[in-house]
């Protein structure tokens, strides 16, 4: 999922446990209840569509709720892009040219 007002890119904690992905720390995070304590993960993403692998730091994130997503890009990943919405169509595109 893309979270355009998300700073940084997350992973669902329990993802990043199963993972084995290096916990490197903690930060507090505004979310939608407010500023709460989340797990610092090192991880690579890698991006199908885009061919491309980003590495870092990755917010562990416990949704509660069963989601259909297990990662969401923010602004870290964003920055690298180009991201276009139809208003029409829904459709999103998303490139690094």
């Amino acid at each position: 999922m893309i979270d355009t007002g998300a700073d940084a890119n997350c992973v669902d904690e329990n993802l990043a446990i199963r993972l084995n992905l290096p916990r490197v720390g903690e930060s507090v995070v505004t979310a939608a209840q407010g500023p709460v304590a989340a797990n610092v993960f090192r991880g690579q993403l890698f991006i199908p569509d885009l061919d491309w692998t980003i590495g870092g730091r990755l917010l562990g994130v416990s949704y509660g709720v069963e989601q259909q997503w297990s990662v969401i890009l923010g602004r870290t990943f964003l920055q690298h892009c180009v991201m276009n919405y139809d208003g029409r169509s829904g459709e999103v595109t998303v490139s690094t040219d």
